[in-house]
C-alpha cells in the first residue's frame, strides 16, 4: 500500500516511550518485530484526537504509519494491550521503564521483516518479561524486586549473546575475576558469584546487579 511517494507500513510492537515533539504532537518509540521505529503522532494531543487511549508507555499498539525517512508519520493506533495493572504499582512500572530503557539501546533499527533475529528475539524477551510483571506482588518477600531486576538483566545479557558463563569466571585470591578485555578486569566475590548462578536466590544480589550492569555497559561502548 502507498499514498503518493510514501508507502504505508502495519505492523504490531510495543511502546517504549512518548516524547512531547510540539504543542500538538508527540514522538514514539516503537519497538516491533523487526526493530526500532520512530513515529510522528502528529495532533496527538489535541482534545479530539484519535490517538487518545491508543499510545502510551509499555502499550502494545498495531501502527499503521507512513515510510518516512528516519522519523516515520503515524497515521492510525490501536491499542491491543494497555496493560492496565502496571497503573499505579510503582515496582512494576519502575522495571518496565528500566527494561525500555535497555530495549531502546539493543535492539537495531528497523529494516525489512524477517522471521528471526535480534530485533526478533529483542522484541520477544521484553513483550515476554512486562507480562511476567503481571501476577508478581513485588512488595514481598523482601528483595523479590531486586531479584527480578537481576533475572531480567542476566537473560538481557543472554538474548544480546554476551551470558556470563561460570567458566569465563576465575578464581584468584578468594575472589573471581571475569575479563572483558585484556585492559578491563571485572573482580567479584564468592557471594556475588553465588547471586549471579542462582539468579539471587542467594548470595550477594547488589553486587551481582553491579556486575551484570557493568558487562552490559561493556558491551555497549
Amino acid at each position: 500500500m502507498s499514498s503518493g511517494k510514501n508507502p504505508i507500513a502495519k505492523t504490531e510492537g510495543i511502546v517504549l516511550d512518548v516524547h512531547g515533539f510540539s504543542r500538538t504532537s508527540l514522538l514514539v518509540d516503537f519497538l516491533t518485530p523487526s526493530g526500532l521505529v520512530v513515529l510522528l503522532a502528529k495532533g496527538a494531543m489535541r482534545p479530539k484526537s484519535a490517538f487518545l487511549g491508543q499510545i502510551d508507555r509499555h502499550y502494545t499498539c498495531e501502527a499503521l504509519y507512513y515510510v518516512s525517512g528516519s522519523v516515520h508519520i503515524l497515521r492510525e493506533a490501536t491499542a491491543l494491550d494497555l496493560r492496565e495493572w502496571m497503573r499505579g504499582d510503582w515496582r512494576k512500572t519502575s522495571l518496565a521503564d528500566y527494561a525500555a530503557s535497555w530495549a531502546l539501546r539493543l535492539a537495531p533499527y528497523a529494516g525489512p521483516p524477517a522471521a528471526n533475529g535480534p530485533a526478533t528475539d529483542i522484541f520477544s524477551f521484553h513483550r515476554r518479561f512486562l507480562d511476567s510483571l503481571q501476577p508478581v506482588d513485588l512488595s514481598r518477600p523482601p528483595g523479590l524486586f531486586q531479584r527480578k531486576r537481576l533475572n531480567y538483566e542476566l537473560s538481557l545479557a543472554g538474548v544480546a549473546g554476551f551470558a556470563p558463563e561460570r567458566e569465563n569466571f576465575i578464581e584468584k585470591g578468594g575472589y573471581f575475576e571475569f575479563c572483558l578485555s585484556t585492559e578491563r578486569v571485572l573482580r567479584i566475590s564468592p557471594e556475588t558469584l553465588g547471586a549471579i548462578e542462582s539468579g539471587g536466590a542467594e548470595g550477594d544480589v547488589s553486587g551481582a546487579l553491579r556486575f551484570v550492569s557493568a558487562l552490559l555497559e561493556w558491551h555497549l561502548e
